[in-house]
C-alpha cells in the first residue's frame, strides 16, 4: 500500500506520497504541494490531508489491480480513462463505504484530473475530457436524509446519563441551541450574552457563534439564540469548583471556554462523542441512534414546534439564520418530515413553549457538584 508521509518544514507540514515501493509518486505529491501552499487562503489544513488521503486511496487500488510493474504510478494516473474510474468507484462500493464518503473521493479526483489536464503535460494530455466529458460526477448524489427528530423526553433521559453536570450542560446545550459541536467547543466566556443588559420579560437572548464551518479554516461568526433558563444552567456549572478553579484560566478569562472536561481540560469531538454514547447506553437508548449532531437536529425541531414565528415559514427563517446555514435550500431539509409530524408542527393547538421546554430539561436533569464523586480523574455520581 502507499504511504502518506508527514514532515514539519518551518512552520508548514509537507506531505509526501510513496509507492509501496518506497518511491516517491510525484504527480499527487506536486498537486497536494500546490494545495498546501494555499492554506489559510483557499483550503484548511484538514482539508488539503484530506484530499491527499483520498488520492492515496486512488493509488492503493491501481497498485493492488494487476498492471504492468514496469509502468509507474506516475504514468498510470496519466492514462487513467473513464471506464478505470468507475471500476474503481464501483470496488469502493462495494467495499461498504457509503455512496456520499466515494462522490466525496470523487470530487477530489476530478479535481486532480483537472490540475493535470492544465499543466499541458503531453502524457495527460485530455485526461479530464477522457474521464469526464460532460464534467458530471459518476457517482450521483445521495438522497438527503431526514434530520432524526428527538423528543423532550429523549433528550431528558439521554442528560440523565451523564455522570457529570458540566456534560449534562454541554449536551443541553447543543438541543437547546442548535450549535454544531465544535461550536459548542469553541465558545468563550465573552460569548455569553449578560442577561443584566437586556429587558427580564425577554425569554431568549442573542448567543454570538464562532462557527468553524468555513472555507479555508476561517470562522463563519453569527449570532444563534439562547434560552434564560439554559443560561442560568451554564451560570451555575460556571460557579462550581470544577469549573472556578480550573487550572490555565483565571476564572474572569474572558477567552476561557464556556465548557471544560470534569477534569478541568478542554473538550474535543472525541471526548464529546464518548460521553454522549456512554450516556445513552446508561439511560438504556440505543446508542447507535444518537450522536451529538442529533442533538442539533433535535434542536431545529424544536424551533419549528415552537410559538417562535407567526408561520411556518417565519420558523424556516428563523432556523436558517440561527442555525448558520448559508442556503434556505439545506433549512428546508427539515420539511421533509412525515406529514402526520409536518401537520402537527403547523398546528397552533401543538406550539410548544421553547422556553418552558428548557426550563423543563434543567429541573430535571441538573446534578449538584455534591452528587459527583471524582475517581481517576472523572466523576461519577456517588
Amino acid at each position: 500500500m502507499a504511504t502518506l508521509h508527514t514532515t514539519q518544514y518551518n512552520d508548514r507540514v509537507v506531505l509526501t506520497l510513496f509507492s509501496a515501493g518506497g518511491e516517491i509518486i510525484q504527480l499527487p505529491t506536486r498537486w497536494i504541494a500546490r494545495l498546501s501552499s494555499q492554506i489559510g487562503l483557499t483550503y484548511s489544513s484538514n482539508t488539503v490531508l484530506q484530499y491527499a488521503k483520498n488520492l492515496k486511496y486512488l493509488v492503493d487500488w491501481l497498485e493492488a489491480t494487476d498492471r504492468d510493474e514496469v509502468v509507474g504510478l506516475d504514468d498510470l494516473l496519466c492514462l487513467l480513462n473513464r471506464v478505470d474510474i468507475e471500476d474503481w468507484l464501483t470496488s469502493q462500493i462495494s467495499s461498504g463505504l457509503a455512496r456520499s464518503t466515494v462522490r466525496n473521493r470523487e470530487v477530489v479526483l476530478r479535481e486532480f484530473l483537472k490540475w493535470l489536464s492544465s499543466r499541458g503535460d503531453p502524457d495527460a494530455s485530455g485526461i479530464y475530457q477522457r474521464v469526464y466529458p460532460t464534467d458530471k460526477l459518476i457517482v450521483k448524489a445521495p438522497h438527503k436524509r431526514v434530520p432524526k427528530y428527538v423528543s423532550v423526553e429523549e433528550v431528558t433521559l439521554l442528560l440523565r446519563g451523564y455522570l457529570n453536570e458540566c456534560e449534562r450542560c454541554f449536551a443541553h446545550t447543543l438541543y437547546d441551541t442548535g450549535l454544531r459541536v465544535s461550536e459548542g467547543i469553541n465558545l468563550r466566556l465573552d460569548d455569553l450574552p449578560d442577561p443584566r443588559l437586556f429587558p427580564d420579560g425577554l425569554k431568549y437572548l442573542p448567543l454570538y457563534v464562532r462557527g468553524a464551518k468555513g472555507r479555508a479554516g476561517r470562522a463563519k461568526e453569527r449570532v444563534a439564540i439562547i434560552s434564560r433558563p439554559l443560561l442560568s444552567r451554564i451560570r451555575r456549572y460556571h460557579s462550581s469548583p470544577e469549573y472556578r478553579f480550573a487550572d490555565r484560566w483565571l476564572s474572569s478569562d474572558p477567552s476561557k471556554p464556556v465548557f471544560l472536561s470534569a477534569t478541568g481540560l478542554p473538550l474535543n469531538y472525541a471526548n464529546v462523542y464518548k460521553q454522549l454514547k456512554c450516556a445513552a447506553k446508561r439511560s438504556e437508548l440505543n446508542p447507535g441512534k444518537y450522536s451529538p449532531h442529533k442533538l442539533r437536529h433535535g434542536a431545529g425541531y424544536s424551533i419549528l414546534r415552537s410559538e417562535l414565528g407567526n408561520d411556518y415559514t417565519e420558523k424556516l427563517v428563523l432556523l436558517q439564520e440561527s442555525f448558520g446555514h448559508q442556503s434556505i435550500s439545506t433549512t428546508e431539509i427539515y420539511t421533509s418530515i412525515p406529514a402526520p409530524l409536518l401537520s402537527r408542527l403547523n398546528t397552533q393547538s401543538d406550539v410548544s413553549d421553547k422556553y418552558e421546554e428548557a426550563k423543563q430539561i434543567y429541573k430535571e436533569t441538573f446534578l449538584p457538584h455534591h452528587e459527583h464523586d471524582e475517581e481517576r480523574g472523572h466523576y461519577t455520581r456517588a
